[in-house]
């Protein structure tokens, strides 16, 4: 396995095209790890976590392709996490692998997807469109469902973030890798409401990664929508009340935004200085 972030940035990433605040000039600046593109996650080659606009960038600052991927876990519908371009961009291969690209989301974000295709196909005929659903399956997910995503064992939870369908409520994963340890995928959530806590006692994973999107800028107890450090830390407590993580559990921090005042250093510092591991992911670490 090769598991690794492709990118680490929220929806505007880092330096933020229109953007010349204090911290996305220090970014342009500085290079390297304070810039971020869109969040996205690979496992290996037939596996992925979210699909972003910035995938064709990405594949090629890591000399990857698409070719054999056939699994892509969408966390929820906001558009820097689920391309649907990007993802029928498959269409234009002269040679692809000639299998179906499952897309796991939940309920309410698999409807609101299918009219979006729908309306991305814009006048093509209904064989056309039957030929698409054909190479492209949406899988609906409800939450707190186990299921299979190829060689992977998944479960899924509510995350504590509204996206565009209607109802909609994001989904994080905890997966069963295939080297036999279980990882949470955590992004795009606020502090996790109580049906979500309760469904985690019980459980336990060896590699945690959840989002710090608001980094330094502090937004009250509890937050909902997305965590800042204060509010990682307080899950990071919960979870540790309850078992789900110890300190030896390998800790990343992902999905930053630009609307505070932290560098990545920065914030590996003040993660440094709680009681725990935490490392600020960055675009290309690898999980080992």
């Amino acid at each position: 396995m090769d598991m690794f972030f492709l990118g680490t940035g929220a929806a505007e990433a880092i330096p933020a095209v229109y953007c010349r605040c204090n911290y996305c000039v220090k970014a342009r600046k500085n290079g390297g790890k304070d810039v971020r593109s869109r969040s996205s996650f690979r496992i290996d080659e037939r596996h992925q976590i979210d699909l972003s606009p910035d995938i064709y960038f990405q594949m090629q600052k890591y000399g990857l392709d698409l070719y054999d991927l056939e699994h892509i876990l969408i966390t929820h519908s906001h558009e820097d996490h689920f391309d649907i371009a990007e993802i029928l961009s498959k269409e234009m291969a002269v040679i692809n692998n000639g299998k179906p690209v499952y897309i796991y989301l939940s309920t309410s974000a698999a409807k609101w997807a299918k009219t979006l295709i729908n309306t991305y196909l814009g006048n093509k005929n209904e064989n056309e469109i039957n030929k698409i659903y054909n190479k492209y399956r949406l899988v609906p997910v409800d939450y707190f469902e186990m299921f299979k995503a190829g060689d992977l064992e998944v479960t899924s939870l509510k995350a504590n973030h509204k996206a565009l369908g209607e109802n909609e409520y994001g989904l994080n994963y905890i997966i069963k890798l295939k080297n036999g340890k279980t990882m949470l995928y955590g992004v795009d959530t606020g502090y996790y409401e109580q049906d979500t806590w309760e469904f985690l006692e019980g459980k336990k994973v060896d590699i945690l990664v959840m989002e710090a999107t608001f980094g330094g800028r502090y937004r009250g107890f509890q937050v909902s929508g997305h965590l800042d450090v204060k509010n990682l830390i307080s899950v990071l407590e919960r979870m540790e009340q309850i078992g789900f993580i110890e300190q030896s559990t390998n800790i990343y921090a992902t999905h930053i935004n630009h609307k505070h005042d932290l560098m990545h250093d920065d914030m590996q510092k003040v993660f440094d200085s709680s009681s725990f591991r935490v490392t600020v992911a960055y675009d290309g670490l690898r999980i080992p």
